[in-house]
């Protein structure tokens, strides 16, 4: 028995995600009082949404003008918070939480930054979250 209350404790401080890891832009969705209680309650939950907004999407720069036209431009998409729709000076700190945008689990979008050979890809999240598992379990093996 003590044994297995042992093996418990060590698998919660191992969960345990330290709030000064976290990505501000997370702090800011969820406030910092959610965030240190997330961390507690939840670790597992809070660590990939930290990664899910460090990697669910990728900006890619000088992409060939021909290839423009196919994305619709990232100003049809909406801050949640602001009604605003984003511009190419959001692109610098994106969060991609607060952005009105729908996809189904397997898809990806793209869209373009103005004129400025910039897309925006958001990652699907089915992929994404398969991402984060293989970079789970490779730390899991060190």
């Amino acid at each position: 028995m003590l044994f297995a209350v042992g093996l418990f404790l060590a698998n919660g401080l191992t969960a345990q995600i330290s709030v000064d890891n976290i990505d501000q832009r997370l702090i800011d969705v969820y406030g910092k009082g959610r965030v240190e209680q997330l961390a507690t309650d939840q670790p597992q939950f809070l660590e990939y949404m930290n990664y899910y907004i460090q990697n669910g999407y990728q900006i890619m720069y000088d992409v060939p003008e021909r290839k423009l036209p196919n994305f619709k431009d990232i100003s049809t998409i909406s801050n949640n918070r602001t009604g605003k729709a984003i511009t190419p000076t959001d692109i610098d700190n994106l969060n991609i939480m607060l952005l009105d945008i729908h996809r189904k689990h397997d898809e990806y979008l793209t869209y373009k930054v103005g004129e400025t050979g910039t897309v925006v890809v958001f990652i699907a999240p089915k992929n994404l979250l398969e991402e984060y598992q293989v970079m789970k379990n490779k730390e899991g093996n060190r």
